[in-house]
């Protein structure tokens, strides 16, 4: 599902590099089936989350970066909207958008940004947060699968801390908050 939703993207201009970190079941198999040219495959041995994205984006050649866990699925207008919003604002580091928490058969629950009035607005297409530091240290809300950050942030102030194993992406997005 999390595949087949990149191929699915409005934006089709994108490069997809898939790091298989020891997975168990028949994701290799799958793997093998794939023939898009804007398919790599980086084949791990249980490197765990951190290290993973980190390979991912150190063979990535484009101008952004986007996350997509195996467990999550993108919407088909997640790229043109998030590539619109940093053209708009062409010095924003990093956006991420809202997601939803889902049954097992894919019925929604409750979406993450209910919990916070200031995204309530509705008619509001983009929201930049005035204090990101201070919100994201209060509000750890934000989806890995939803991010989006400009490739030339990560190499200016490092990617993901492999020492850290849980919150490691937390860590980075108030990296990025603090310096962006």
């Amino acid at each position: 599902t999390a595949i087949e939703s990149v191929f699915k993207q409005t934006h089709q201009d994108f490069e997809l590099i898939i790091i298989n970190d020891n997975s168990s079941d028949k994701t290799a198999d799958y793997l093998k089936t794939l023939t898009d040219n804007r398919v790599q495959i980086i084949t791990t041995l249980g490197v765990g989350a951190s290290q993973a994205r980190n390979l991912g984006i150190e063979v990535s050649s484009g101008k952004y970066i986007a996350f997509l866990d195996a467990d999550d699925f993108w919407l088909p207008e997640k790229l043109s909207l998030q590539l619109k919003l940093h053209t708009t604002y062409p010095n924003l580091a990093m956006s991420f958008t809202n997601y939803n928490h889902l049954t097992e058969d894919y019925q929604p629950i409750v979406d993450c940004f209910t919990y916070w009035n200031q995204f309530q607005r509705g008619e509001d297409e983009f929201i930049c947060l005035e204090n990101p530091l201070e919100f994201i240290i209060k509000n750890n809300i934000i989806g890995t699968s939803t991010v989006m950050i400009k490739a030339d942030i990560l190499s200016k102030i490092n990617m993901f801390d492999a020492n850290i194993t849980y919150a490691e992406d937390w860590e980075l997005w108030l990296r990025i908050c603090e310096n962006y």
